[in-house]
């Protein structure tokens, strides 16, 4: 990977030592006990500068040599853009599986009105579409369909969303931000591959707020309410 940083750089042979703004290229690779070591690249066009003031996120700073080599014991995802997108789907997906496993067995067939879809039919259209969005990412045949269709009972239904979940969880094992930037046929649009997987999110998202509204129709509390944050003290 690499990664871009701005630096000072200074001119020892000027007495004032002048300052120019100008950006560093850096190469990492892992080190022992997850270390991560930077290294510099200077450019040839600056060989007359000797060394360079580098201001970060990490506490401290340091005053670095050309050449020099230093370790950090952290760094920033290799994909950013991927893990972020991972992180909030996983957070998203948990509390629907998790409504999914709150609701008794004899509560998957309740509606609020005839005119929606009831609650197990709502666990199935999420696996359903899970496995729309996911398959299109990874660019392979949707290998589940009519989830909703055609199952009923609770217990297939939640180990039907828990595959679903994996099979996402899959798709994003393989992406990076340099796959996900490239465009795949969604409906009409050209959208990127990474911008699927937030519609999923999106729409995993819409309907775990549906469940939520089930889930407490019948007294259920619902998983991201059971363990609220504190309040701040006054």
């Amino acid at each position: 990977m690499r990664i871009q940083i701005f630096g000072h750089w200074v001119n020892p042979i000027a007495h004032d030592a002048v300052r120019t703004q100008r950006t560093l290229s850096l190469t990492y690779r892992s080190d022992l006990a997850g270390a991560v070591r930077l290294c510099l690249e200077v450019p040839s066009c600056l060989s007359p500068l000797s060394h360079f003031e580098m201001w970060h996120d990490f506490s401290g700073g340091y005053l670095v040599n050309r050449g020099l080599c230093l370790a950090f014991a952290a760094l920033w995802p290799a994909n950013p853009i991927t893990a972020s997108e991972k992180g909030l789907y996983s957070f998203v997906s948990t509390a629907a599986v998790g409504a999914a496993q709150k609701m008794p067995e004899e509560n998957y067939s309740f509606k609020p009105t005839p005119e929606v879809r009831s609650f197990g039919q709502l666990v199935g259209h999420v696996a359903d579409a899970s496995y729309m969005f996911c398959s299109l990412s990874l660019g392979e045949a949707n290998p589940a369909k009519a989830i909703e269709k055609t199952k009923t009972s609770k217990a297939d239904l939640v180990a039907a969303l828990q595959d679903a979940v994996a099979y996402c969880n899959k798709a994003f094992d393989s992406m990076t931000d340099v796959k996900g930037s490239q465009m795949v046929k969604f409906r009409n649009f050209d959208i990127a591959k990474l911008t699927v997987f937030s519609l999923n999110t999106a729409h995993t998202d819409e309907h775990y707020g549906n469940m939520v509204t089930y889930l407490r129709m019948k007294g259920i509390v619902p998983p991201t309410s059971e363990n609220p944050p504190a309040q701040a003290p006054k």
